[in-house]
């Protein structure tokens, strides 16, 4: 049995250390990011909640607002045809008005 030289048990033995540490290293450094990655994942989930919940009163308000200007528009639409109602029913009166004066000065020309 041929025993490994020297130089080749150091040269195996330093790999090893070199090896094993960059090792711990990398596996620092991994767990450091998957805590990154865990932690803006999170802060993610919190902006979003926050974007969603910032939208909805405008949603809301904007919703609120259009079922407003709706229910005016229909107030409008009835105001304008009871004037356009009350505009005829006021002609007409008008007309008969002009009728029955032209009635009274007939009767007070026959009757001084």
């Amino acid at each position: 049995m041929k025993l490994p030289s020297l130089s080749r048990l150091l040269l195996a033995s330093s790999l090893l250390l070199c090896s094993c540490d960059r090792y711990e290293a990398l596996n620092a450094e991994k767990t450091a990011l998957k805590a990154e990655i865990v932690q803006t994942k999170q802060e993610a989930v919190f902006y979003e909640r926050k974007i969603a919940s910032l939208n909805q009163p405008v949603y809301t308000a904007q919703y609120a607002a259009q079922a407003q200007m709706q229910a005016a528009a229909k107030t409008q639409a009835a105001l304008n045809q009871e004037i356009s109602d009350l505009s005829s029913k006021a002609e007409k009166f008008d007309a008969t008005l002009l009728k029955l004066r032209a009635k009274l000065d007939a009767y007070k020309a026959k009757h001084p």
